[in-house]
């Protein structure tokens, strides 16, 4: 799984660094999948979540908290 970075959109600061397949946003932030974009096969948005599907069949999954908008 690569490795992702959530950073906070209003002061910059790094709210996680994580191996993680899901990831629950809480508040406005960045996310940075280290990837290359060569390695991505789909990225679709269901609801308030984000699906990052790559081309090796892993799923990253970058859910909406309830009050914080994707």
């Amino acid at each position: 799984m690569p490795t992702v970075n959530i950073i906070s959109k209003g002061s910059g600061t790094l709210i996680e660094n994580t191996t993680s397949n899901t990831l629950i946003l809480k508040e406005n932030s960045v996310v940075v999948v280290n990837i290359s974009i060569e390695e991505v096969a789909n990225f679709k948005r269901e609801g308030d979540t984000a699906v990052i599907t790559l081309k090796n069949g892993e799923k990253i999954t970058l859910e909406n908290s309830e009050n914080q908008i994707l």
